[in-house]
């Protein structure tokens, strides 16, 4: 495994693209047919395999439907849910952060000043 924290942005693109394609080449894939399928262009998966460019969000997820992984992308951004938070209904699930608010003080005649 890779210490991804450590690396710069180009290294990690690089180091995903030779990952991508040891994954293409496991799943017996020609880049024509990742191409064909993905929707995608030889630029597009050679910029990603040298990680000059960078490559776009929607380029990736086109690879990865070209080599039938779309569902890893699932996993890059699973949510676990919390401990706290109880499964009885749907409707309790966060959909914001709020800003804490201290607790009000007990209004007292005469201390107003």
């Amino acid at each position: 495994m890779t210490d991804f924290h450590l690396l710069s942005d180009k290294q990690i693109i690089a180091k995903l693209g030779s990952r991508f394609d040891k994954k293409r080449i496991q799943k017996g894939f020609m880049d024509k047919e990742v191409m064909a399928k993905g929707g995608v262009s030889s630029d597009a998966l050679n910029k990603f395999r040298s990680a000059k460019g960078g490559i776009t969000l929607l380029n990736f997820i086109r690879l990865f439907r070209g080599i039938d992984e779309l569902d890893k992308i699932e996993t890059l951004l699973s949510v676990e849910k919390p401990l706290l938070f109880s499964d009885k209904t749907t409707d309790n699930k966060r959909k914001r952060i709020r800003q804490k608010t201290l607790p009000k003080k007990a209004f007292v005649w005469g201390n107003d000043q």
